[in-house]
């Protein structure tokens, strides 16, 4: 594994501090090895 794949700009402003409100408004990005994207409620 290549760790420097995973070097990328996240500003602090969009690091959660506290969970979503309300709960089930939550979200994932999940990233598939063939390089699709998809984001999921969770």
């Amino acid at each position: 594994m290549r760790v420097d794949l995973f070097d990328f700009d996240l500003p602090q402003e969009r690091i959660a501090l506290r969970p979503a409100e309300p709960r089930d408004s939550a979200r994932m990005l999940v990233v598939h090895p063939d390089r699709r994207s998809s984001d999921r409620q969770t």
